[in-house]
């Protein structure tokens, strides 16, 4: 039975361990792959941790300041600048994320904060109604809150 003979080549390679040094190519990509998802994974963790951190404070001196002006008509400049100041941050955590962006654009959670600040606009202690609108924006924001979640938890992959 003739024996089968290896080409040159295949010697030369074996020679100068191009094996060995394929397989470690290979296994430098695939963890250097791995590496780069981990990476943009704990980036979004934080992105979103920062994003959820930012907004419910914000919703909490809105609440706050806002609940200020139903014992008392008058608002001081004060509690206003607080408020504006809210609203502004909230604005700015939404407006400035780079690896979760692509959830907070398709999700419009831009467009959510701006619904949020409008009902929380109408809100005058000095009316009848006020009260309801009040508690209507409490409501609306709890539920924004537990949206932000949700949302985080998706894109994290841990639900």
């Amino acid at each position: 039975m003739p024996t089968a003979q290896l080409p040159l080549w295949v010697t030369i390679a074996g020679s100068f361990g191009v094996g060995g040094f394929v397989g470690n190519l290979i296994s430098s990509l695939l963890a250097s792959r791995s590496q780069r998802r981990n990476w943009e994974k704990d980036n979004k963790k934080q992105e979103w941790r920062e994003l959820i951190d930012a907004l419910r404070e914000a919703l909490r001196v809105m609440r706050e300041h806002r609940y200020e002006s139903f014992a008392d008509t008058f608002t001081p400049a004060e509690d206003a600048r607080y408020r504006e100041e809210a609203i502004r941050k909230g604005y700015v955590a939404i407006g400035d994320r780079i690896f979760v962006v692509k959830k907070v654009r398709d999700n419009e959670l831009l467009g959510q904060w701006d619904k949020l600040r409008e009902e929380y606009e109408k809100v005058d202690a000095r009316i009848p109604e006020g009260l309801n609108r009040f508690n209507s924006f409490v409501e609306h924001s709890h539920k924004f809150q537990d949206d932000l979640i949700r949302l985080s938890r998706e894109d994290l992959g841990l639900d």
